[in-house]
C-alpha cells in the first residue's frame, strides 16, 4: 500500500490536524485544605491532582518515604480524575507523614507516563495527644460597692376612734 505523500491531496496531514501529545503528566500531593497540622485523625487526608486525566492510579503508587510515624502506613484513594483524595491511616507513634506519587505510576490517555510528584506542603505531623487548648485568661468583674440608704423615721398614724351610732 502506498500512501499519498505528505500535504498533497488525499495525505493525511492535507485533509487532518494531527496532534502527538508527548507530554506526560504532573502531578502534585499537599494536604488537604480541611487536614489539620499537627493532628491526632486516624485518618491523614491528602489531595492528588494531575495535570490532565490518567488510568491506573492506585495505592502501589504512593510512596511514603521519609515518614516517621511508627506503624504499617496504609493508603486509601477516592475520587476520579484527575483530582483525588489520598487518606493515609495506620499510625500507632508521633511522626511526620511525608506523601508522595513515584514517576512512570500512572499514563494518560495516549500512555505518556506520569513525572515524580511535586509538593509545596505534603507532610502532616501525627501525634497521639494534641497539646492542651489554652485556658482563656479571664478577669474577674468588680463587685460593685454598696451604699446602704438610710431609713426615714416612721411615725405612726394614730388610729381614729370610732363611736357607733345609737
Amino acid at each position: 500500500m502506498t500512501l499519498p505523500s505528505p500535504g498533497t491531496a488525499y495525505s493525511l496531514s492535507a485533509n487532518k490536524a494531527i496532534v502527538i501529545d508527548g507530554v506526560a503528566p504532573t502531578v502534585t500531593i499537599n494536604q488537604a485544605g480541611t487536614q489539620p497540622d499537627p493532628s491526632n485523625n486516624t485518618t491523614i487526608n491528602f489531595t492528588v491532582a494531575f495535570s490532565e486525566p490518567v488510568t491506573g492510579f492506585d495505592t502501589s503508587d504512593i510512596s511514603f518515604t521519609g515518614s516517621t510515624a511508627e506503624g504499617t502506613l496504609t493508603a486509601n484513594i477516592s475520587g476520579t480524575g484527575p483530582t483525588y483524595t489520598l487518606g493515609v491511616s495506620g499510625m500507632t507513634s508521633d511522626g511526620n507523614i511525608i506523601a508522595s506519587i513515584n514517576a512512570n505510576a500512572v499514563t494518560d490517555l495516549v500512555s505518556n507516563t506520569n513525572t515524580a510528584s511535586t509538593s509545596t506542603d505534603n507532610t502532616v505531623t501525627y501525634t497521639t495527644v494534641l497539646p492542651p487548648i489554652p485556658t482563656p485568661e479571664v478577669t474577674p468583674i468588680p463587685t460593685p460597692e454598696i451604699t446602704p440608704i438610710p431609713t426615714p423615721e416612721v411615725t405612726p398614724i394614730p388610729t381614729p376612734e370610732i363611736t357607733p351610732i345609737p
